[in-house]
């Protein structure tokens, strides 16, 4: 941890060490370890993630740090058991700090599985940083983003005549 480049390692997994995290090696051996634990701390947060239901719409929230780990991997999985309810998914990732190549992956391969169970993928929320990250790999215009959940929704069923039919209430006028 004294120097960029190296790598920082706790129980929670290892870390590379940015400009932002170095420490000079003339600090004290305690401050080298407790500044090793803040950087696992920020960087290895885990993913977590709840879900509930909007008509035929599952909304997923998630938090914490979009990275390659059994946490990732839950929710693949977890997802590719919602396509079998819904095809339609909101993905909310105003809480996630941290996103790499395999969280992209999997964004991506959700969107794909959506669209050809016949639904969508649409991401609300993003932060900054994962906006950027989305941007520089060209993939943000492949998804449909929005700010909030509410807007994200609401393009769900603008999109989708089979969704907008649940929505549509018809009445008959007896005289």
């Amino acid at each position: 941890l004294v120097e960029p480049g190296r790598t920082v390692a706790c129980e929670r997994g290892a870390r590379s060490v940015d400009r932002r995290d170095a420490v000079p090696a003339s600090a004290p051996r305690a401050d080298l370890h407790r500044r090793a634990h803040e950087v696992c701390d920020q960087r290895c947060m885990l993913l977590t993630y709840e879900s509930r239901h909007v008509g035929d719409i599952t909304v997923v929230t998630c938090r914490g740090s979009f990275a390659d780990g059994q946490e990732l991997a839950a929710l693949q999985r977890y997802a590719d058991d919602l396509l079998g309810e819904t095809a339609h998914i909101v993905a909310d990732l105003g809480a996630v700090e941290f996103i790499d190549s395999c969280g992209v992956g999997s964004l991506v391969r959700l969107h794909s599985k959506a669209r050809r169970a016949g639904g969508d993928l649409k991401l609300c929320g993003l932060p900054t940083r994962v906006a950027e990250v989305l941007r520089l790999t060209h993939l943000l215009s492949i998804f449909g983003t929005y700010a909030t959940q509410a807007e994200a929704i609401a393009a769900c069923y603008e999109a989708a005549p089979s969704l907008q039919s649940l929505v549509t209430v018809e009445t008959d006028v007896l005289c």
